[in-house]
């Protein structure tokens, strides 16, 4: 039966049947919606509805859905998994992931991980090279939405800053503008107190398409190829906007023809600076001497400008003559240092919060003897790993660790009920299997 509203008007249950290839509802009409398809939903019910590629049109009183589908046999699974998408759960699902299948996809892609960044880092250098041989250098900065929610998928750009220089670093054009939103015109007071951009100057500015067609001119001008930026927000910032653009049907080019010219510079800056992480440019640029005489930072053309000061102090080597840089750079190293040292003094405690055996205490005494500060840090860490595992997983009693054969580390300790051998095959490991009342890792040498 189905229930009445509040109007009195009576539901009928959605009944759906294949018809020319189309999936009707049982009053065979067609509401057009748009159904947005966010990258981060992951859930299995849209992989699958992707894989038979349903084009599904939802809306939220009389739903009916359309798709090209000719297959009746995937019909009432799509009608499930359509019911599911309307649901809050999913997204939390989706959200919530085993932290057991995530480590294994972490440390079994590890090697390909640091073979990429190995070989980033040599296309950073490359790419260095590459910018200065163009003739001249662009260096950007873009302020975006933020506050209330907004998250980095949907950002839009509130001002663009460029600046060029020749390859002797001298500055030869530079562009300011700011850009009204599409969606959150209204700036939020995080917004407002960080980039002190005036409320009434963003409504009167033009959309951010037609600020990037400006941009656009002036790098075919100077035939520049990349724009430097510091950090990786920026990037994802232009494609947020270009990809609200797109889906208000407004135009967006000139928004990416920009956005796939930017290069993250951040870590070739860390790199060259020899800094244990990434500083704030803010920060970074004050201790080497920058001087901000247009305004404050978190202006679109004064953090361009500040990026074009620390890439000049870099590349004509005068970092080191700052003061101010190397006692930041103390700073940093000495608070690395720190933190180093209260994670182990954290992980010698877990280590030994179970007691050890008469073999572990007598491999103990022997590596305090000779003071081996390598063995001592390996059997730490290695016992860590156990007893994190054993605690979080209470009921199991056998286990299983895989380590490495170069120095013996634990590459990742599980429940031996959840291990997959085929997973792990061609990895330069092999295996020790423990229970939860006889852990020795004196069998583990």
């Amino acid at each position: 039966m189905g229930r009445k509203s509040s109007s009195g008007r009576k539901y009928e249950p959605k009944i759906y049947s294949i018809n020319n290839g189309k999936i009707h509802s049982k009053k065979d009409r067609i509401i057009k919606t748009n159904i947005v398809k966010s990258k981060n939903h992951g859930s299995a019910a849209l992989h699958r509805l992707e894989k038979i590629k349903a084009k599904i049109i939802i809306d939220t009183e009389d739903t009916v859905y359309t798709s090209d589908i000719k297959d009746e046999n995937n019909i009432s699974q799509i009608n499930s998994e359509v019911h599911m998408l309307q649901s809050d759960n999913i997204e939390k699902t989706n959200n919530t992931l085993n932290s057991n299948n995530v480590n294994k996809v972490t440390i079994k892609n590890n090697k390909k991980q640091n073979e990429l960044r190995v070989n980033k880092e040599q296309n950073i250098d490359a790419l260095i090279n590459a910018i200065e041989e163009n003739g001249f250098i662009c260096f950007a900065d873009f302020e975006f939405t933020c506050g209330d929610n907004i998250t980095m998928n949907k950002t839009e750009i509130l001002s663009a800053g460029i600046l060029i220089c020749d390859r002797n670093y001298n500055i030869v054009d530079s562009y300011y503008n700011t850009c009204k939103p599409i969606r959150n015109a209204v700036l939020t007071d995080e917004c407002t107190n960080l980039t002190h951009l005036e409320q009434t100057v963003i409504y009167r500015s033009l959309d951010s398409n037609i600020v990037f067609y400006d941009i656009q001119r002036i790098l075919i001008k100077y035939h520049v190829q990349q724009v430097t930026v510091y950090g990786n927000s920026d990037a994802i910032a232009l494609r947020s906007d270009a990809k609200i653009h797109k889906k208000q049907n407004m135009p967006y080019s000139c928004i990416e023809f920009v956005g796939k010219k930017i290069v993250d510079i951040q870590n070739f800056i860390t790199d060259k600076l020899l800094l244990p992480s990434a500083v704030r440019l803010s920060i970074l640029s004050t201790a080497l001497l920058y001087k901000n005489e247009n305004g404050g930072f978190h202006n679109a053309l004064n953090d361009a400008r500040a990026l074009h000061h620390v890439y000049k102090t870099i590349r004509l080597n005068k970092f080191e003559m700052c003061n101010e840089f190397t006692a930041l750079r103390e700073q940093r190293l000495d608070a690395m240092m720190m933190n180093k040292e209260k994670k182990l003094k954290k992980r010698y405690g877990d280590a030994f919060n179970v007691p050890l055996c008469e073999n572990e205490v007598a491999y103990y005494n022997e590596i305090m003897q000779c003071r081996d500060v390598n063995k001592l840090q390996l059997f730490i860490m290695n016992r860590d790993a156990v007893i994190k595992v054993i605690k979080s997983n209470t009921r199991k009693k056998k286990f299983i660790a895989l380590l490495n054969n170069s120095d013996n580390t634990a590459f990742m300790v599980m429940p031996y009920c959840k291990y997959e051998a085929n997973k792990f095959s061609g990895l330069d490991i092999h295996e020790v299997i423990f229970y939860r009342n006889g852990i020795d890792l004196t069998q583990w040498r």
